[in-house]
């Protein structure tokens, strides 16, 4: 037990640590929904966004799951509405991740169903 709540004290503190030390740094804010803390991931993710420039989509997306999952359904669908704008101006869709897509149409179907 000890042991366990040590390497978690460590972990919580080495992200904290890279988050404080690599500002800068979008994925950095991003690993705060790890930790199981929806206040400080929401922060996060608008830090992300925001460093971003609204040009991240996949940022955008994650945070309107993460909403999503949180029962926070209006503001979901104003990031998801945030990210279908960002998206469709990527000219090189080819390149992305098939899982974005998949994510992105769960996403869709779960916000037309409720």
């Amino acid at each position: 037990m000890v042991i366990i709540c040590c390497v978690f004290i460590v972990s919580v503190y080495s992200i904290s640590l890279s988050i404080y030390l690599y500002l800068l740094y979008l994925s950095t804010y991003i690993y705060l929904y790890r930790l199981d803390d929806f206040d400080n991931s929401c922060a996060a993710y608008n830090k992300a966004i925001e460093l971003s420039q609204n040009d991240d989509f996949v940022c955008l997306l994650n945070y309107a799951i993460t909403l999503y999952c949180n029962d926070e359904i209006e503001r979901c669908r104003e990031y998801y509405a945030r990210f279908t704008v960002c998206f469709e101006n990527v000219t090189e869709q080819h390149d992305i991740d098939p899982e974005v897509f998949e994510q992105a149409n769960l996403l869709k179907s779960a916000l037309t169903r409720g």
